[in-house]
């Protein structure tokens, strides 16, 4: 169990109901995507875990986590012949939120050429002007077009760019998303992600047939 308080301005009732809500927030418009804790809580409920808050206004907030105990299996050798020469390729990274987005290029511009974009309607409209990527690496859950709409529009405009999407997600949160990540069992990754297996993934998008 891990605690994490402070003695901020802490939260109204009202506030701390629905905290943990998907696009909630009580920040201006433009400053926040009310992603954070939802995404928090969707891996913290991945790991078998619970995450509550309480909080008293002009007091201060704690957030507490349990997790269940559990033991590491170790990861067996990759045989010398299963080890896959990187490929370079164009890729489109969609994310709404900045610090992911600037993660992912460190992990990945050494050895590819990196695209960012904030929103998938920015994306689709750089796709449209005539712009191609060998692989596309998407956010699942965006405000105003999320990443499952972007997947449709490209099904309808692009199959091929459709073919080479890959999903990031913090946690399904609606059934349509649950849905879409049972067709996608092999194109999507829970974040926090592994930096290898995220780079496996790509080649494997990138060595698949056209």
């Amino acid at each position: 169990m891990i605690e994490i308080r402070d003695t901020g301005r802490g939260m109204s009732p009202d506030v701390l109901k629905r905290v943990f809500d998907p696009f909630f927030t009580t920040k201006p418009v433009g400053e926040g995507t009310g992603l954070g804790l939802a995404i928090c809580l969707g891996i913290v409920h991945e790991m078998g875990g619970e995450l509550t808050a309480e909080s008293t206004l002009g007091v201060g907030s704690m957030f507490r986590v349990t997790l269940p105990p559990t033991t590491v299996a170790a990861k067996a050798p990759v045989a010398p012949s299963q080890i896959i020469t990187p490929l370079r390729a164009r890729l489109l990274v969609i994310d709404d939120d900045e610090r992911v987005r600037g993660s992912l290029r460190r992990m990945l511009e050494k050895q590819h050429d990196v695209t960012l974009c904030a929103a998938a309607a920015e994306a689709l409209a750089l796709i449209e002007a005539g712009h191609t990527y060998d692989v596309i690496l998407s956010d699942l859950m965006m405000p105003e077009m999320t990443g499952i709409e972007l997947h449709a529009a490209l099904v309808a405009r692009a199959p091929h760019l459709a073919a080479r999407m890959l999903f990031m997600t913090g946690g399904a949160f609606t059934e349509e998303a649950k849905r879409f990540l049972a067709l996608m069992a092999e194109r999507h990754l829970e974040k926090p992600f592994d930096r290898e297996r995220l780079r496996r993934m790509i080649q494997d998008i990138l060595l698949a047939p056209a």
